[in-house]
């Protein structure tokens, strides 16, 4: 899986398809340091190392979306310019640890929370692998209707009971293979006086890698080197699609949703996964 990045270089210069994109990549600040002296650096600048980056801290940026939303500027045909707000919730997710990660950690407690789960919806199986050397942790796919969801921090604390690992691992601890997706739905408009509550009814469903080592293999776009880890989507469904508002034919927007669609499917498939938002989105 790779990601698809804008190709425009600013955010005045982006069809309001590569607005969202941009927009909901979660961007982590950190700094490249040496291990032994990444506990001073934090310290001093807030930053942390690329490898001490937690899951948790992915998290918080979407804690902050739920609350109020991601603000997306998008241009109508009319040509007035409005901003979208957009909710996520958490849509799946698969967690895959690196062997010596798995090793050192504690399976019974994995195997208690197995048992006591009463989540249809929450899996784990130690045996199953994405490679010789990676096991699965967790893994979830929502099911829920969208109004019976529960915000995306509230979705992780509540997982995160019976398998703490989505609070203490750092990103350098899981596979490349973990990943997960996000639902996102409209909420709000400003100005809210324009009407265009028909044209701004599209969802989108997002695919993120979350492993250090997947960004690794892969350049950061414009952003300044070793200062931000950013999670570009590198799947991407729809619904409701408006083409008119988010397919922008001279930037090869109709071209990116096919690879982006493509993708996520071809990495479904891979893992032999029925996921039900993908499965909704795209019949």
């Amino acid at each position: 899986m790779s990601p698809i990045t804008s190709s425009c270089s600013s955010i005045e210069h982006c069809s309001n398809l590569e607005n969202f994109l941009h927009s909901v990549t979660p961007i982590i600040k950190h700094d490249f340091v040496p291990v032994n002296d990444s506990k001073e650096v934090e310290a001093k600048s807030g930053l942390k190392n690329k490898e001490d980056i937690k899951l948790q801290d992915i998290w918080e940026v979407y804690d902050e979306w739920s609350s109020c939303g991601v603000g997306i500027s998008v241009i109508l045909e009319s040509g007035e310019s409005i901003v979208q707000y957009y909710v996520p919730y958490l849509s799946a997710i698969q967690i895959f640890i690196k062997k010596s990660t798995s090793s050192t950690s504690s399976h019974h407690d994995d195997d208690d929370a197995s048992t006591k789960s009463n989540d249809k919806n929450l899996k784990s199986d130690n045996s199953c692998c994405s490679g010789d050397h990676d096991h699965l942790y967790v893994q979830f796919y929502e099911s829920c209707s969208p109004y019976l969801r529960v915000p995306f921090l509230d979705k992780i604390i509540e997982l995160a009971q019976s398998y703490p690992g989505l609070l203490t691992f750092c990103i350098n601890d899981i596979s490349p293979a973990s990943w997960m997706s996000i639902a996102w739905y409209p909420i709000y408009r400003i100005p809210a006086s324009i009407n265009s509550t028909k044209e701004l009814c599209t969802c989108f469903l997002t695919f993120h890698a979350l492993s250090c080592s997947f960004q690794d293999n892969n350049e950061e776009g414009d952003r300044e080197s070793g200062q931000v880890l950013d999670l570009v989507p590198f799947g991407l469904a729809t619904y409701k699609m408006q083409s008119h508002v988010w397919n922008n034919r001279d930037k090869g927007d109709d071209e990116k949703i096919k690879e982006l669609e493509s993708a996520a499917s071809s990495w479904l498939k891979q893992l032999h996964i029925q996921h039900h938002d993908f499965i909704f989105f795209t019949q």
